[in-house]
């Protein structure tokens, strides 16, 4: 149905000290850190929308990965973002000021007409990756839930002294003496 696929953005190395990668139509080489500030998982969209210079894609993102970009592009204004799809470099921009809703526009180095299909990979992909990122926080919910649950019936079946034995401060009881911790 579709071919999966990673969107990554990696950010411009200080002093060209990272990872060198070329865009394949422009040759622009830019050195990028190793570690990406975007990935698949925090993208929710992807469209393919006219602007006044041409087509490019739009990477919406999630609100928290949101909240930290807005952080990244205050304090790298003037850096360039480059979008690595599969591995390889597609497209580049200049954060120009911060970016406060999440959308970011880039301009992919690839033929016009493979712009559609790049964009479809890129939305199926992205939704593929929404729903099992929220199937495990379910599963991860609900696996916390049934050890609180089996936690809390073996406190109901552990005789009183015993349970006083394992708290972690000494409990008192209304039959105790004022004062007094039953260990």
């Amino acid at each position: 149905d579709y071919t999966p696929m990673q969107a990554r953005f990696f950010l411009e190395a200080p002093h060209a000290d990272g990872m060198p990668v070329t865009l394949p139509q422009s040759g622009v080489r830019v050195a990028v850190n190793g570690m990406p500030v975007i990935t698949e998982g925090d993208i929710i969209n992807v469209e393919l929308v006219q602007v006044d210079l041409g087509k490019c894609i739009l990477f919406q993102l999630t609100p928290s990965a949101t909240r930290d970009f807005y952080r990244l592009s205050v304090s790298h204004q003037g850096k360039r973002l480059v979008v690595i799809v599969n591995g390889d470099p597609l497209g580049a921009r200049r954060i120009d000021g911060p970016i406060t809703n999440g959308a970011l526009f880039v301009f992919i180095e690839r033929p016009e007409g493979e712009l559609p299909l790049l964009v479809d990979n890129l939305k199926k992909s992205s939704v593929a990756i929404q729903r099992e990122i929220a199937r495990r926080r379910l599963a991860d919910r609900a696996a916390h839930f049934r050890a609180a649950r089996e936690h809390d019936l073996a406190d109901q079946r552990m005789p009183r002294e015993r349970r006083a034995r394992f708290a972690p401060f000494a409990v008192h009881h209304v039959d105790d003496a004022p004062g007094h911790a039953r260990f």
